[in-house]
């Protein structure tokens, strides 16, 4: 299995699953697979905060983002 961004990961075991995170975020699952993968998008950052409640910060998106090659 290929490794896992952990904000990412953490926000698919808040939700309880791929699919309700998706749900949840208006998203497709495939996009949080994407996440798993390759991060959450910055821009994604102050929803995602908002969405949990402060579960998962903006401030962890940002720490754990990778610049687009």
């Amino acid at each position: 299995m290929e490794a896992q961004n952990p904000v990412a990961k953490r926000l698919v075991d808040h939700y309880g699953g791929r699919q309700e995170a998706a749900d949840a975020l208006g998203v497709t699952r495939e996009t949080i697979r994407l996440w798993l993968l390759r991060g959450i998008p910055l821009e994604k950052a102050l929803e995602i905060e908002s969405k949990t409640s402060g579960v998962i910060t903006g401030e962890e998106i940002l720490s754990n983002a990778r610049l687009a090659a």
